[in-house]
């Protein structure tokens, strides 16, 4: 029941962070210049979270945000758009999901979880 609600859950994240955006042209553009985007998390805080945190990540044709929420027994999931990296690099893989039609891996290891 635990794995089943994890899996629900990080599968209606894959699902929100699709939706996940950065828009326009910003500085360094060769376009008319325009106002840096900052990129957007289009989601509500998961059933028992809340947001904890919104930092924003400057770089030179965007804004990327990090959303993180909390839930009561103090885990915490965390939403990126616009940020590049490795996001679980090094993580075994523990699952394979489907995320709106695509493929998504369920990354982890102990208590932490990533959905790529």
């Amino acid at each position: 029941m635990r794995r089943a609600s994890l899996v629900v859950g990080l599968s209606m994240l894959a699902l929100c962070t699709l939706v996940a955006s950065c828009g326009g042209k910003g500085r360094g553009s060769t376009l008319a210049p325009s106002p840096t985007p900052t990129c957007q998390v289009v989601m509500d805080a998961p059933v028992g979270f809340a947001q904890s945190e919104l930092a924003e990540d400057p770089y030179q044709d965007h804004v990327g945000v990090r959303v993180g929420y909390v839930d009561d027994s103090g885990r915490e999931l965390h939403v990126f758009s616009g940020i590049p990296g490795e996001f679980g690099e090094g993580l075994p893989q523990v699952d394979q999901l489907s995320a709106s039609g695509s493929p998504a891996a369920l990354l982890g290891r102990g208590k932490v979880r990533v959905l790529s």
